[in-house]
């Protein structure tokens, strides 16, 4: 007789947690990779969502999983790492997904532990979930963590962040904007679109989406939506209407005022051209665009096609090296390269592939980023430097340092997304100014 199969939302979800953790591949880009390589994934979009729902979930909340688990395991260390797996999804899958019912876990987690962890394990996977249901509401006060721990470690193990981290929001903005922080990393971040500018009717469009009843914010071009909204998005996507993008990265660019910078226009990080299109739209030009990888550059000419939109010049260069310009920019983009952490809410798996260490190898970077981009501008030209993380070292830190470096640097303008912000992102923004 055939070992029962694994259901293969869960068996996906558990195939995508182990290259996360495992091998540190990008979240999405493993999920997006056994999502349309699978055919029974293909055809199901109830089992999509689910599998979507256990991997994010798990790992945005894997440092309170483990601190339930361990309770319940004599030694955590000796089971498997496929074991771990399985038991971090199944805690899950009982604590958040109430609409799931509890058998229904607990006979697909057995399953999979004599599948994947060995038959001797099946019964102490079966006793340990049944703890952790039973925990209920309890696993969602505070309270429970701070028993015997100091604030910091409770911290790490109720927001489900790496100690280290914890440390560093706390020393570096205070127990009350790090809180804010904290909560906001273990939410599901809010819809971001960017309405496209170059439309006919996108007026009519912003003003729709806005008066929507799941809109959170609205400041043309972007608008904010509820997780759960109604809204078609895809069909909005696929006429080039409009292009999802965080609020609060659109929101830093848009504080910087594009639109009174000097042109041609470099955005020397380019990616996939979310800034670049964003600067299009708005109706800046010139506007140059570069990047480090071929694939990201295709993706932003593909963006362009989509949104009906003139293709921006888009060349191969890195921004701390030698450039092919002809012609000097006058005003420089950089959407530095950074550690990520204040995007956590929409990529989870950042908190547990950072160190400590990071940060200053960032920083580094950063500030070749900054000393090529500045050699490059004429007098009058402006430098627009832009984060997606909490850090001091690559924000304020960075941009302070550089102007005691630089006599010929004025600090223009600077934008931080507030810690209460609907957004659940964050971002750093300053516009310097050669003179």
């Amino acid at each position: 007789m055939a070992p029962p199969a694994i259901p293969v939302a869960r068996r996906c979800a558990l195939d995508v947690l182990a290259e996360v953790l495992d091998t540190q591949r990008p979240l999405q880009e493993s999920l997006d990779a056994r999502l349309s390589g699978d055919a029974a994934l293909s055809a199901s979009s109830r089992d999509r969502a689910l599998a979507t729902n256990l991997v994010y979930g798990t790992l945005r909340h894997l440092g309170r999983l483990e601190s339930i688990l361990g309770r319940f395991l004599r030694k955590p260390g000796n089971v498997p790492p496929a074991g771990s797996r399985i038991l971090l999804a199944a805690a899950y899958e009982l604590l958040f997904l109430h609409r799931i019912p509890q058998y229904a876990t607990l006979h697909w987690a057995v399953d999979a532990m004599k599948l994947r962890a060995g038959p001797q394990l099946a019964g102490l996977a079966n006793a340990v979930l049944r703890k952790v249901a039973a925990i209920g509401p309890a696993h969602q006060d505070f309270a429970t963590y701070r028993k015997g721990n100091g604030f910091a470690p409770a911290a790490a193990a109720y927001y489900s962040l790496p100690p280290w981290m914890v440390e560093m929001l706390l020393e570096e903005h205070g127990r009350e904007d790090a809180l804010l922080y904290m909560d906001a990393f273990v939410h599901e971040p809010p819809l971001g679109l960017r309405i496209n500018q170059a439309r006919p009717g996108h007026a009519a469009v912003f003003t729709s989406i806005a008066s929507m009843h799941a809109c959170l914010g609205a400041q043309a071009p972007w608008v904010m939506l509820q997780p759960d909204h109604d809204l078609d998005v895809a069909a909005l996507v696929d006429k080039g209407m409009a292009s999802r993008q965080s609020v609060a990265s659109q929101a830093a660019l848009q504080a910087l005022r594009p639109e009174q910078w000097p042109t041609p226009v470099w955005d020397a990080c380019a990616g996939h051209g979310g800034k670049t299109l964003w600067l299009v739209e708005a109706g800046v030009q010139p506007v140059w665009a570069s990047d480090v990888h071929a694939g990201r550059l295709a993706g932003l000419r593909a963006e362009a096609v989509r949104l009906g939109l003139p293709q921006p010049p888009a060349f191969l260069a890195s921004g701390t090296g030698p450039t092919p310009l002809r012609q000097a920019p006058r005003t420089i983009l950089l959407d530095a390269p950074c550690t990520g952490l204040g995007v956590i809410a929409r990529r989870p798996d950042i908190k547990w592939h950072r160190r400590p260490e990071d940060v200053q190898t960032m920083a580094r970077v950063q500030r070749q980023l900054l000393e090529q981009s500045w050699a490059l501008l004429p007098r009058g030209g402006r430098l627009a430097y832009i984060t997606c993380t909490l850090t001091h070292a690559e924000n304020a830190g960075q941009v302070e340092r550089f102007l005691v470096n630089h006599a010929d640097a004025r600090e223009l303008i600077r934008h931080t997304t507030p810690p209460a912000s609907l957004a659940r992102e964050f971002f750093f923004a300053s516009l310097l100014g050669k003179c």
